[in-house]
């Protein structure tokens, strides 16, 4: 029992958490927060190799 809860804290979150965080801040997807949070100058515009 005491492995399961430790698990659960150190994972993160799984899609039902991920759903609600954004669905609180206002957001869609981790993509959009992505381009809100990174400055557009460091953000990498194209996928890596």
């Amino acid at each position: 029992m005491q492995n399961i809860d430790f698990s659960k804290r150190h994972i993160g979150p799984d899609e039902n958490d991920i759903k609600e965080m954004l669905s609180v801040i206002g957001l869609s997807s981790i993509d959009e927060l992505i381009y809100k949070a990174v400055p557009d100058n460091i953000l990498l515009k194209k996928e890596l190799d």
